[in-house]
């Protein structure tokens, strides 16, 4: 290990190496940590702000498979979800409910979803999120598009 200022530095992170041995002004390495703190923040800031909208209960509308609209039966618009901010999610439909939790990828843009029941994951991409709709997508095995439209 190598140690610089307060920060303790692993021999695996080259990138901070190379920062932090540069030869900079020091107004210019304090101007260069802040766009880098500034950046790192807008990050954590866009993953909270998915995370909050995701917290509430959210019905099925309908479906698209290969951009096809299927509408929703009674049994689909009885159906809910349910995300909860220890992460924690819940399905229901008319005779049951399962649990399990779930995971905001910020880079990828995806949420995994685990049961606890059987332990399946399922890993969807945020299309589209806002507090009314929210659009969630995913390939199946066989290659076929497939979208959720949930709304609020």
């Amino acid at each position: 290990m190598q140690r610089n200022s307060c920060f303790s530095l692993q021999k695996n992170n080259y990138f901070a190496l190379k920062f932090f041995t540069m030869k900079l002004s020091f107004p210019n390495k304090v101007i260069l940590t802040v766009l880098l703190i500034t950046a790192y923040a807008s990050i954590y800031a866009q993953s909270n702000n998915v995370e909050k909208i995701l917290c509430h209960k959210w019905l099925y509308d309908y479906v698209e498979k290969n951009g096809k609209v299927v509408n929703a039966t009674e049994q689909q618009k009885a159906s809910s979800l349910t995300f909860y901010e220890n992460h924690k999610i819940k399905t229901t439909d008319n005779s049951s409910f399962e649990s399990g939790e779930w995971h905001y990828n910020t880079a990828q843009k995806t949420i995994t979803l685990t049961d606890y029941s059987n332990k399946n994951t399922l890993v969807l991409t945020v299309a589209e999120i806002n507090d009314k709709v929210m659009v969630l997508e995913y390939k199946t095995a066989e290659g076929t598009a497939v979208k959720f439209h949930l709304k609020a």
